[in-house]
């Protein structure tokens, strides 16, 4: 599944630098979206799971919440491919792991090791080696 999700991450990011600079990034985006969204239905048909009613409100605001956050996060990467190089401002937006492994600390109590603080440290000076 990681392989598969480079992959996919890989061709994402590069498609989505080529439709930055060669289409209309609202039309990009649609598209995507529905793509997306056909793919979920498909996924939710082919492995249907029961949600509890108590738990529908929550999923279904949880889920609202996320599509806002993504719709602005995707725009504000087509924004930055258009203007930037591919290489940078993948490097760039790739810190939200690191982002995300902080607050993985503090909201869910992961243990810090030494590995992972060698990793977010590699991972830092990486982007500051290729800002520069």
């Amino acid at each position: 599944f990681i392989g598969l999700c480079i992959l996919c991450g890989t061709i994402a990011s590069v498609s989505s630098k080529m439709a930055a600079v060669g289409t209309d990034k609202a039309a990009f985006m649609t598209l995507s979206y529905l793509i997306g969204t056909l793919f979920c239905l498909l996924m939710a048909r082919l492995n249907p799971r029961k949600i509890a009613r108590e738990h529908r409100p929550a999923a279904i605001g949880l889920g609202i919440a996320m599509g806002v956050l993504n719709f602005g996060g995707f725009y504000a990467f087509l924004q930055a491919l258009s203007v930037g190089p591919l290489s940078a401002i993948i490097m760039i937006t790739g810190m939200h792991f690191v982002i995300a492994l902080a607050l993985s600390v503090i909201i869910y109590h992961e243990p810090v090791t030494r590995r992972r603080n060698l990793a977010l440290l590699l991972t830092v000076i990486a982007v500051v080696l290729l800002k520069t």
